[in-house]
């Protein structure tokens, strides 16, 4: 048939592989609902099963928060739209 599945199971979260000979994907689901996926392309989706880009974020309410590992005092968060850089060596940009 072409299609191949594993899975890792615990509680109510799991991590599905699908093999579909072409077109493949992981998804990621906890409380049974699908939170994250990366598909064929690479792209991964959080909070949607198909990424448009390399990373589609969606949400009822979206915020994104960030720190840099290098500079754990540098933190910055996104609600809502609107747009938001960091720059030097903390390179960042993100619109949303």
């Amino acid at each position: 048939s072409g299609l191949s599945t594993d899975s890792i199971t615990e509680g109510n979260t799991t991590v599905e592989v699908v093999d579909t000979g072409s077109d493949g994907h992981i998804t990621f689901d906890t409380e049974g609902d699908e939170r994250e996926r990366i598909d064929s392309s690479g792209n991964v989706g959080i909070g949607t099963g198909s990424p448009t880009g390399l990373l589609t974020v969606a949400a009822a309410a979206p915020v994104i928060d960030w720190t840099f590992a290098n500079n754990p005092a540098f933190k910055h968060s996104i609600e809502g739209t609107g747009y938001a850089s960091a720059a030097a060596s903390n390179s960042l940009a993100i619109k949303v």
